[in-house]
């Protein structure tokens, strides 16, 4: 399923293109964000974030990472394809927002 939102650009500042904001399929940002932010950064619901840059700092197990990193993407209604965590840190994601009208 199709997931759309208003779009941020790489600065994670909003998209604004002719004065307007931007939308469009946010997926990725969706998972982008989720990855990036820690837990406590997310008002509405403090118990939402990965913190990425954290764990790989602190040495974090690839399996407690991957297993993280799933856990809240499936929290946040995402179906995952495929997660991958290569030693060198680099991140295979696929996942989409499963269809809550199936």
């Amino acid at each position: 399923m199709n997931v759309f939102d208003v779009l941020l650009n790489a600065d994670y500042d909003l998209e604004i293109r002719g004065g307007d904001f931007v939308i469009g399929e946010s997926t990725e940002q969706h998972q982008a964000l989720l990855l990036y932010t820690n837990k406590g950064e997310w008002r509405q619901a403090p118990e939402v974030g990965i913190g990425i840059v954290e764990m790989l700092l602190d040495d974090a197990s690839g399996v407690g990472i991957a297993s993280e990193i799933q856990q809240q993407l499936e929290l946040d209604g995402q179906q995952i394809m495929a997660l991958r965590l290569s030693p060198q840190g680099a991140l295979h994601l696929e996942g989409y927002y499963k269809d809550t009208d199936e």
